[in-house]
């Protein structure tokens, strides 16, 4: 075999190693049969039965054959039961957009694709093998031309110079270098320091942190972690907690003085040691550079609260959206930017997220077409980020230059989003389809489990990211064994060790650097007398 030959079968082999993938057909088509109607079951000729909401809001049970609904009469309770028959057929209950209503699932057609077994890990050895048999076959075809023993063959052609045994080793080697490398990526983020029973809900750029000490921050104190040491901030209370903390220290938060009436909460202001009341019925949500708060305040205990802005030390209130008559303001950039949520109308559970700028509010719309949506956070060049829920698990979105982008959920019930720093990444919590909570970043525009950017082998669970601030350092909650407590995750600095095949090719630079050194000694030795 001559090296023209081989030089090509060895810049196959990674197409040759490369996996193959393709896509899986659908297992069921979808047919929309009848909004408002719910199904409980389906028997082989694809009739449902279920029921019908009716203009009295109440359930009607009833028949679907045909694409014909029947009204059999009144049906004692909903059902979201779903059944299947015989010929595959699922009867279920969908929504697309703003509809919503019974769905048929029927088999599709098409044949799907097995699951695809789980790759090997690649292994180097048969490469190294495939090079060693190569360099023996080479070598044996070098001896033929040049003869045993041979150092320099000045009349060799560029062909045979390269059957060398020193060419030779390295074309041994290329398999090696040229076969996949598969290194443990390095964590985004180190566990910078942890704070035993301590919550936090904010960070400022100096890392010092604003929350609620105890045990459990539902039934803590308002308290500072700063140098090291949590402080209470004397907010006294049955409970209570520091909600944002700017770069200047200045503290913001909420404080219950007897237990659950919303009279009884009163929203803080603490400066310089200093704690001001800012009044019964108000909550303190958000503080900016200059001081100015943001939250909800009610004029009295039967009357639900607004969004409202702490300045100038007075209340005012924001509005609200169309009718709605109860909302709360979450965050303030330093423009004066304020972002929250707010009744849509009295008559139904319906929120949206709002912007309120230059002193108008504004509506931004329903995220995904479900009732419940707010803004929670806005930094200095405008971008907000939220959540909406849907059908699927609550949403979270980023709005910004006047559009909305949904980012979709981890499947459960709950999210929520915490601080968003001047680069636009914000942090929040979330729960997954069964339930179990975890912290989350926004990332290259997409949300990422911070569990998944940690090393694992420290055991820490993150449940919830409350912060960020513009060094990318994270404020999150997390528990390890029986210890809970918040978490600062700081970026990690350390550069990744280089793969194989980057270790081998300083080492080939060598050899061949050593071979010419040997040349050029051999040429330059005087000829014998």
């Amino acid at each position: 075999m001559q090296l023209r030959h081989l030089l090509p079968l060895l810049a196959l082999l990674p197409a040759l190693a490369a996996p193959l993938h393709s896509h899986a057909a659908a297992l069921h088509t979808v047919h929309f049969l009848a909004p408002g109607f719910a199904p409980t079951g389906i028997n082989n000729t694809g009739q449902m039965s279920g029921f019908l909401i009716d203009a009295n809001n109440q359930n009607q049970a009833a028949l679907s054959s045909g694409g014909i609904v029947t009204n059999l009469g009144i049906f004692g309770g909903g059902s979201n039961a779903t059944g299947v028959n015989n010929a595959g057929r699922i009867a279920a209950w969908g929504c697309r957009d703003a509809i919503c209503g019974a769905v048929r699932l029927d088999m599709s057609h098409s044949v799907p694709e097995p699951e695809p077994e789980p790759e090997p890990e690649p292994s180097v050895a048969p490469m190294m093998l495939f090079g060693l048999l190569t360099f023996i076959s080479l070598r044996a075809q070098y001896r033929t031309v040049t003869g045993p023993r041979h150092f320099a063959c000045p009349s060799l052609t560029l062909e045979e110079k390269m059957l060398k045994p020193k060419c030779l080793f390295i074309l041994a080697l290329l398999p090696a270098i040229l076969a996949p490398v598969h290194t443990q990526a390095e964590p985004l983020y180190n566990v910078g320091l942890f704070v035993d029973n301590f919550t936090a809900w904010d960070m400022n750029n100096s890392g010092q942190m604003a929350g609620a000490a105890g045990t459990n921050s539902e039934i803590g104190h308002a308290a500072r972690y700063a140098n090291g040491v949590v402080s209470d901030l004397g907010a006294g209370g049955a409970f209570g907690r520091a909600q944002a903390i700017n770069d200047a220290g200045d503290i913001t938060g909420t404080v219950d003085y007897d237990g659950g009436y919303i009279g009884d909460f009163h929203g803080f202001v603490y400066r310089n040691g200093v704690l001001t009341n800012l009044g019964a019925r108000s909550i303190g949500a958000g503080i900016n550079a200059s001081g100015d708060v943001v939250g909800s305040v009610s004029t009295s205990a039967s009357v639900d609260r607004t969004a409202a802005l702490y300045s100038g030390g007075q209340w005012t209130q924001l509005g609200n959206i169309a009718d709605g008559d109860d909302g709360g303001a979450v965050d303030i950039n330093d423009l004066g930017q304020i972002v929250g949520f707010a009744k849509v109308t009295d008559l139904h559970y319906s929120y949206d997220p709002f912007l309120y700028t230059d002193g108008t509010l504004y509506d931004l719309g329903s995220v995904t077409g479900f009732s419940v949506n707010g803004a929670s956070a806005i930094n200095n060049a405008g971008r907000i980020a939220g959540y909406g829920e849907g059908w699927d698990g609550r949403h979270a979105f980023v709005y910004e230059n006047g559009l909305t982008t949904d980012l979709g959920t981890f499947g459960g019930l709950e999210l929520d989003v915490g601080g968003i720093n001047e680069s636009g990444t914000f942090v929040g919590s979330a729960s997954r389809e069964d339930e179990t909570r975890l912290g989350f970043i926004y990332l290259d525009g997409a949300l990422v489990d911070l569990n998944t950017l940690i090393d694992p082998a420290l055991g820490w669970r993150i449940d919830s990211a409350a912060a960020i601030n513009d060094s990318g350092q994270i404020a999150a909650h997390a528990c390890r064994g029986y210890a809970c407590g918040t978490l600062r995750l700081d970026l990690a600095s350390a550069v990744p060790e280089p793969g194989g095949a980057v270790l081998i090719v300083p080492g080939l630079l060598l050899l061949a650097r050593r071979q010419r050194m040997r040349l050029q000694q051999h040429h330059d030795a005087p000829a014998a007398s």
